[in-house]
């Protein structure tokens, strides 16, 4: 490589100047990254956000409710938009989100287990894990969410775990 990131290192403030390079990061790295606003209103998502959870093929999700982009079974199922359904009210990602806007503090690692449709209409489960932090641009305060989809690893856990429990009853047989 004989370019010019590649010939000496550079920290990320040095190339944080390139809001190109900046968007290649974001849409190129494996979780998701959704920006919302005090409202929880989706400003923007990365290209991982728009494969992991949409269930609307290329719309323009911008400024709309986070649970109606990432297609929440709740607000799907009750055709209602998110912050309004019933079940809003327990869901980790709003609370840590408005939390984070109310507190300024970041919600770290944090677990959602919930059922999201895909763009083929399929309710699945999914498993995530979650962080929020806070920001100030153009004198207004944002929520970053970095997501990641760990539900492959709890399945994982689990057949684990039923593994064991089958073992310890073959040996108690």
């Amino acid at each position: 490589m004989d370019n010019k990131l590649s010939m000496s290192y550079m920290s990320f403030d040095g190339l944080s100047k390139s809001s190109e390079f900046l968007t290649l990061v974001l849409n190129n790295i494996g979780t998701c990254v959704l920006m919302l606003d005090k409202d929880m209103m989706l400003v923007a998502l990365n290209d991982v956000s728009k494969t992991m959870f949409s269930n609307y093929a290329n719309e323009h999700n911008e400024y709309r409710h986070c649970g109606n982009v990432l297609g929440c079974a709740w607000t799907v199922d009750t055709q209602q938009q998110c912050g309004t359904t019933e079940a809003c009210k327990i869901c980790n990602l709003r609370e840590a989100g408005l939390l984070t806007v109310l507190t300024k503090k970041p919600v770290y690692k944090s677990r959602l287990d919930r059922e999201f449709y895909t763009i083929d209409g399929k309710k699945t489960l999914k498993h995530l894990q979650f962080s929020t932090r806070i920001f100030e641009y153009l004198d207004e305060n944002y929520v970053i969410v970095f997501v990641e989809d760990i539900t492959h690893l709890i399945e994982q856990h689990e057949l684990i775990r039923d593994l064991k429990e089958r073992l310890l009853q073959l040996g108690d047989s």
